[in-house]
């Protein structure tokens, strides 16, 4: 199914659902959600009794439009009934002297007038006509203290333009006064529908429904910013922006989509972007995704959040919990979960994945697009939890010390370790981030967000990139840093060889493996023991870098040499070393170096593969977890 029909099914399956306070949860056709700063209360008698003013950012109100007014970015394309004032106050160009604004009153009290002497017309909108055409609203506004008569010389109340403030209107003294809220009056909306309606002239095919309907010429803006996703109403010739000159020669031919199928899918797609979006990036390079089952299960979107977020149960214990107990891993609770939510599905269930940018300042793109049976989804999301995860150092749940659990890293840990570069911000207390530059953390997010879901293999370059990283340790100051490109490599390995079959996932331990003779394994072991033969001896509270970690990257380019360096420079540490731990580490050196086969002796030297950062880790955690200090 194409995401236009999927966004149509959704719409339907929505349209109906109303929320606490019994209003439409998505907007039905002609209407759209806006943000109120302004509130205006009139009598029945088109008489000014009240104005109020709203929360800053404006209180979500369902308000009337029409096909243009959604589309608008500039021009004079007015809203049905609520609007900002300077398209409803008809006597804010002279106060404020930009006399431009009065095109914009006169297109919407022309337009309201239409509406209030139809058939279908509404006894509130034709209180409001009768009150905002004696063009007084702004005079009002300052008798109410709403605006003072410097806020319209300054332009501005606050840091919002006062041409720009949204108005709502209540009408009081009618027969129930309890309903006297125009948003949310729904025969009010019915009306409205109908009047749209009754204007609908010629019908040809819409591409996406199959029946016939008004053709939409302008679709929705605003969408992510001032971006829309549809456009084909490109007629003038003297554009530098043809949308579609030389190829058809009219819009009809470039894009046929029906009036009420466009705000159907629209508004299903404001409503999703409004309750289910996760961002990444920033600026003009950020990235939003939604996550969203067709037949309507919220709890798809949010775990699909978590996910994305880094599914830390630590922090969603209430959340999820009875799916799991507190003692299972990180692990296991996401398995758990996951096969709890997807209980909750059919066989025909699905959901989908959209992943959205707005290429330029008014143009959407839909970079991505995955629909697949719901199980199939939540079984691909488990299988990259099961074969992407290491020992990440994580604050222990039962004190503030650290320890180091099996766990599943985010994918934006994995991309922040493989892209990230530290940063530090001027206030020197504050941790040194790894920072991902906005034009590439989207990229690549999407790009393994597309892996886990398409179940395609882990990239190489990324892995060469991870392992590249781990490999310079001491390019990061910052110890938390170190050990989050340490263990997302590892991580990076195993699922590069699972992904291609490589080793199997049964076969695999996550454990010091004590009969592997695999040539860089042996020397990435031999690397940790050295380590720790230095960081042994060092003082409480030094943090001096060992040379095992000074010398890693030449280490794995020609490890026999540098291991003889590394050896001969130790000679000062073994002295520091109790006798009992002193043959100890020359014992383990021994051993390891007693499996080497004797087909590597003329490769000994020979740059190390990725599996050296295997053995490095899981010697250096065995070593950990055994302090071989006081033996």
């Amino acid at each position: 199914m194409s995401w236009t029909q999927v966004l149509c099914q959704t719409y339907d399956l929505l349209c109906d659902a109303k929320d606490d306070n019994g209003l439409p949860k998505i907007p039905p056709v002609y209407h759209d959600y806006h943000n109120a700063q302004i509130e205006v209360t009139v009598d029945i008698n088109g008489n000014f009794k009240a104005a109020s003013l709203l929360d800053k950012k404006g209180v979500l109100t369902l308000i009337p439009v029409t096909e243009k007014s959604l589309a608008r970015t500039s021009g004079s394309d007015p809203h049905a009934l609520a609007d900002e004032l300077q398209y409803i106050a008809g006597d804010l160009s002279k106060v404020s002297g930009q006399e431009k604004l009065r095109n914009h009153f006169n297109s919407y009290i022309s337009a309201l007038k239409d509406w209030a002497e139809s058939d279908c017309s509404h006894p509130k909108v034709r209180v409001i006509y009768n009150y905002l055409q004696k063009e007084t609203l702004i005079s009002d506004l300052i008798k109410s203290g709403i605006l003072t008569d410097e806020d319209i010389k300054k332009g501005k109340l606050g840091t919002v333009e006062i041409r720009k403030l949204f108005v709502r209107f209540r009408v009081i003294g009618g027969e129930d006064d309890e309903k006297s809220a125009t948003w949310e009056d729904l025969s009010l909306s019915e009306q409205y529908i109908k009047y749209r309606q009754s204007k609908a002239k010629d019908r040809i095919l819409c591409y996406i429904s199959g029946v016939d309907e008004v053709l939409m010429n302008k679709h929705p803006s605003n969408i992510i910013g001032t971006a829309k996703l549809i456009s084909s109403d490109d007629n003038d010739p003297k554009s530098n922006d043809f949308t579609f000159l030389g190829r058809f020669v009219t819009t009809e031919q470039a894009c046929s989509i029906g009036t009420e199928t466009s705000l159907e899918l629209h508004s299903a797609l404001r409503w999703l972007l409004r309750n289910n979006r996760f961002t990444v990036g920033a600026n003009k390079h950020q990235r939003t995704f939604i996550c969203w089952s067709p037949s309507f299960k919220q709890e798809t979107s949010d775990i699909f959040k978590d996910i994305l977020a880094g599914f830390d149960f630590d922090d969603k214990i209430e959340k999820y919990r009875r799916y799991f107990s507190e003692n299972d891993s990180q692990i296991q609770r996401l398995k758990k979960t996951l096969n709890g939510i997807a209980g909750m599905y059919t066989e025909s269930d699905n959901v989908v994945v959209m992943s959205l940018e707005a290429a330029s300042p008014g143009r959407l793109s839909i970079t991505y697009y995955n629909e697949q049976p719901a199980r199939t989804f939540f079984g691909r999301v488990q299988n990259w939890a099961e074969t992407f995860h290491w020992f990440y150092r994580r604050k222990s749940k039962d004190s503030d010390k650290y320890d180091y659990q099996d766990f599943s890293p985010s994918i934006g840990k994995i991309v922040q370790c493989a892209y990230g570069v530290e940063h530090k911000s001027q206030n020197s207390k504050d941790y040194a981030k790894l920072e991902v530059d906005d034009k590439i953390m989207p990229e690549q997010y999407q790009r393994l967000v597309k892996c886990m879901l398409d179940k395609l293999p882990f990239p190489k370059d990324m892995l060469q990139l991870l392992v590249r990283k781990a490999s310079n340790l001491q390019n990061y100051s910052e110890f938390a840093n170190r050990e989050d490109v340490l263990s997302t490599a590892c991580a990076a390995i195993n699922k590069y060889k699972f992904d291609r079959k490589l080793i199997q996932e049964d076969s695999f331990t996550m454990k010091l493996d004590p009969n592997n003779s695999n040539r860089s394994y042996l020397f990435g072991r031999l690397l940790a023991v050295l380590e720790k033969i230095e960081r042994v001896t060092y003082d409480d509270g030094e943090n001096r870098e060992p040379n095992a970690i000074r010398l890693q990257s030449v280490f794995v380019n020609r490890p026999m040499q540098t291991w003889k360096t590394l050896d001969s420079l130790l000679i000062p540490y073994y002295q520091k070393l109790f006798p009992g731990a002193r043959e100890n580490y020359r014992k383990k050196i021994s051993e390891i170096a007693a499996m080497f086969r004797e087909e590597d002796a003329s490769s000994m030297n020979k740059s190390l593969d990725d599996n050296y950062l295997l053995g490095y880790y899981l010697q250096r955690m065995e070593l950990r977890n055994k302090d071989v200090k006081g033996e």
